[in-house]
């Protein structure tokens, strides 16, 4: 197609017209780079939990500007000192944010709660940046809720800590005490002692509470646990993605990446209009899953997920 030059000279005064919208053209059309972006988003790899967040978190956003620079962990991230803020998915990223970006803000998303705290009490002074973040984790309450409609004639909930835990492992105590059960625990300092501490546990608990305690429940020790609670005929609750109930845990709580993604959002939208910069979060947002064989090895009556779910939405709706 042939391109005609105008018929007449422009006038002087279209000219500033033409040079606007061309300008404005060239600024919707350029992409993202390192020197205009404010916000740099690192990922601790690229697996789709991952990338399953990050897509809701930016979809989430109130103002969508592509203003965000994405990098994995390892990675060549742009060298600046000036980043508006930093949002992390994932612990090494959290890690690596720490150390490498000690000036700039930071929001952690899908990280355990312990960790976290750890994490920051290492690398940030009190006069630091403000770290918010969104927990992995189910806040214990809910986990014991849970516990409490799959089982309501439960007196005693046992679970098994690492030493590091300790202050964890009291707020579970409390939180136990507040719902009217009680609580036995014991600390395992060796993965080779949990299947001895679990026997003890079960033998005095009508079930086994699961913690996001990677000293704990991790790969290597969540199949010894789950064998050894069922030969004792003891259910197992809690735990913290849908993978710990297809493995044998009985029922569990839970929210996936895009729920976090989103609940991360929505907490930036809310840091940007005032909230106080430093605000952490448990999942607001979740799932509830049942692995029915389980449940009826142990000739235990579940009710659907749906209605579990629905319960905890009510419970969670009376609180302040």
């Amino acid at each position: 197609m042939a391109l005609h030059p105008p018929k007449k000279p422009l006038g002087v005064s279209q000219r500033p017209a033409i040079l606007a919208w061309l300008l404005l053209a060239a600024w919707l059309c350029s992409p993202v780079t390192p020197a205009r972006a404010d916000t740099l988003m690192l990922l601790a790899d690229d697996s789709a939990p991952y990338r399953e967040l990050q897509a809701s978190f930016q979809q989430s956003r109130s103002d969508r500007r592509d203003d965000t620079v994405i990098r994995l962990v390892d990675s060549a991230t742009p060298h600046r000192r000036d980043w508006r803020r930093i949002v992390t998915i994932g612990t090494r990223a959290l890690l690596e944010a720490l150390r490498e970006h000690p000036e700039a803000p930071v929001l952690a998303l899908m990280i355990p709660s312990q960790t976290f705290r750890e994490l920051v009490d290492d690398y940030r002074q009190p006069d630091s940046p403000p770290v918010a973040g969104v927990f992995l984790d189910q806040p214990v309450e809910r986990q014991l809720a849970l516990a409490r409609l799959l089982l309501p004639e439960m007196d005693t909930i046992g679970f098994l800590h690492s030493p590091a835990s300790r202050i964890g492992a009291q707020s579970v105590r409390e939180a136990a005490a507040r719902t009217g059960l009680e609580t036995m625990d014991l600390a395992v300092e060796d993965e080779h002692e949990i299947v001895a501490a679990m026997e003890s546990l079960l033998a005095v608990s009508d079930a086994l509470l699961a913690l996001p305690d990677p000293q704990v429940f991790n790969p290597r020790t969540i199949k010894p646990i789950l064998l050894t609670a069922i030969r004792a005929r003891k259910p197992v609750v809690g735990g913290f993605s849908r993978s710990y109930v297809r493995a044998g845990v009985m029922a569990g709580v839970y929210s996936t990446p895009a729920q976090i993604g989103r609940q991360g959002a929505e907490l930036l939208d809310a840091i940007d209009h005032g909230l106080a910069a430093d605000t952490c979060q448990y999942p607001a947002y979740f799932e509830v899953d049942v692995n029915h064989r389980v449940a009826d090895a142990l000739g235990l009556p579940v009710p659907p997920e749906s209605r579990l779910r629905g319960r905890l939405d009510e419970r969670e709706e009376t609180l302040p």
